[in-house]
């Protein structure tokens, strides 16, 4: 399988252009699903850690060409 990811500075390159506080929505949509399972105040211990990211990725099977057999 090959992954592709944009990390958080590239997705705030190409977010931010469209709309000021894009990324900040997205990354507030995600900390609502994790505050689901975890009480906010373990989620703001983790966050003022720095214990955690946010990509996107693409996952595709690896095309015949480019695999090593």
């Amino acid at each position: 399988m090959l992954k592709f990811t944009l990390n958080q500075g590239e997705m705030m390159e190409i977010l931010d252009p469209l709309h000021q506080n894009a990324y900040d929505k997205l990354q507030g949509a995600l900390e609502k699903k994790v505050c689901h399972l975890l009480a906010e105040s373990k989620w703001l211990e983790i966050w003022e850690a720095g214990d955690w990211n946010i990509e996107v990725s693409l996952t595709v099977n690896t095309p015949l060409e480019f695999r090593n057999e």
